[in-house]
């Protein structure tokens, strides 16, 4: 996220789900700069939008704990 957050995966499927706290999820993605959802709109499709308009960007996190198990 622009503001150095972390978007969790999770986060995205309880939003694109409907579930319990996607609202909290929207209200987050608006307070940073995204237009809010038109009623009955395509969630994925919002997100997909909202999330160009912050400029959030997808980077890959290496591994930081491994373990090895003998």
């Amino acid at each position: 996220m622009p503001d150095g957050q972390v978007l969790p995966a999770r986060s995205i499927a309880k939003f694109v789900a409907g579930d319990r706290g996607a609202d909290g999820f929207e209200r987050r993605i608006v307070a940073l700069g995204a237009s809010e959802q038109p009623a009955g709109a395509d969630r994925c499709a919002w997100l997909r939008t909202a999330l160009e308009q912050i400029g959030a960007r997808r980077s890959r996190h290496p591994v930081t704990h491994r373990f090895c198990r003998r």
